[in-house]
């Protein structure tokens, strides 16, 4: 019972920690940025790059989002 208890905040802080540093190394947005810059300056296709980085980190933060709220609901207390 305190795992569905606590399973809110835990999910809140596990997003923040995707958000706020790099604990998804494929796609953490130091990564993305670093490398959108790198094919900047080797082909000069800003707009493209960024239009493909953008909601691949977007993509992956709400698959995250979405599987902790449906392990939320399967352990929530009933009331």
């Amino acid at each position: 019972t305190a795992f569905r208890i606590a399973l809110p905040s835990l999910s809140n802080t596990y997003v923040s920690l995707f958000k706020d540093t790099s604990i998804a190394s494929v796609l953490a947005v130091p990564e993305l940025t670093y490398r959108a810059q790198w094919i900047n300056v080797n082909t000069f296709r800003i707009v493209e790059v960024y239009a493909i980085a953008t909601p691949a980190y977007l993509v992956t933060g709400y698959a995250i989002l979405f599987l902790l709220r449906l392990l939320e609901r399967r352990y929530a207390i009933t009331r």
